[in-house]
């Protein structure tokens, strides 16, 4: 496959050349608390920063208006009633909220990505705030933060509630669907692709955390697939290993290549193409016996 526009660089970024920027601090009786993160990359339609918060952190539940991945690095949180240790990947599609986000006692890392817009929009900020009272947490000014041209000051990330500042959408007619939760440790590791270097055989494997094509409207491809026990599974495995894709024409299945569709032969100048029909001047009707 050929592509015939100029393509960007790869961009490299690596976390131990950055520096932990705190973007919101609380009281918890009397211990400050802070949430910090290293934004790995910032652009119209794609985020990507790490995040490390203290022990006891209450992040308020919010939905952001893009498809959005956060995995567990270190440490845990509780993410709405749900308990996320090391190894958890949770996926949210566009605009699905969830939490609130509680960190463990010690504390939580996460890598976060959002692929789109990432307006957000909270899903009870009532209770978020009741939350806080109850367990005597009081929200801390911004932190200041240090810009690209040496100036500081409070960037505009949360108000003085916690909450993320920015534009917000209507909600949406009939809610939002579910965060979905896969940790790492159920899913099996899976070849696939493999090569022989000086006669050993070396390969790739992967564990999918997250399938979904996006034309599924309710059923995506199961969380465990690959456990040969679970009920809904179809059958015994191919043979073959074939590492599915959810989009056929991206992905070739024995040399992990990209596939295009077959070209169609250009129509001539001045020509352009035409139904097949009688050669008679009029069409044929088909009679009823």
């Amino acid at each position: 496959m050929r592509l015939r526009f100029p393509l960007p660089e790869p961009k490299f970024k690596h976390m131990d050349d950055m520096e932990w920027s705190d973007v919101l601090a609380q009281d918890h009786r009397g211990v400050r608390r802070a949430a910090r993160e290293k934004c790995l990359e910032f652009e119209p339609r794609l985020l990507a920063f790490a995040g490390n918060w203290d022990p006891g952190m209450v992040i308020a539940q919010h939905g952001h208006m893009c498809t959005n991945t956060i995995y567990i690095v270190e440490g845990s949180m509780n993410c709405g009633g749900v308990e996320c240790t090391k190894g958890m990947n949770i996926t949210l599609d566009i605009g699905t909220p969830y939490g609130p986000n509680i960190t463990g006692p010690d504390g939580v890392t996460v890598y976060e990505v959002m692929a789109g817009d990432p307006w957000v929009w909270y899903a009870n900020p009532e209770g978020f705030a009741a939350l806080k009272q109850e367990l005597g947490i009081r929200q801390l000014p911004n932190p200041k933060l240090g810009d690209e041209d040496g100036s500081s000051g409070s960037r505009a990330t949360y108000d003085d509630n916690g909450m993320l500042i920015a534009k917000q959408p209507p909600a949406r007619p009939g809610g939002y669907p579910k965060p979905r939760f896969c940790h790492a440790d159920d899913v099996e590791w899976r070849e696939v692709l493999a090569q022989e270097q000086n006669g050993q055989r070396l390969s790739a494997w992967e564990k999918w955390l997250d399938c979904r094509s996006r034309r599924a409207s309710g059923h995506g491809q199961l969380r465990h697939a690959q456990n040969e026990s679970h009920p809904r599974l179809a059958g015994q495995a191919a043979a073959l290993g074939c590492p599915l894709h959810t989009n056929q024409r991206l992905m070739d299945q024995s040399g992990r290549m990209l596939l295009r569709a077959p070209d169609r032969a250009a129509d001539q100048t001045r020509r352009p193409p035409k139904p097949r029909c009688s050669p008679h001047r009029d069409q044929q009707f088909h009679r009823k016996a």
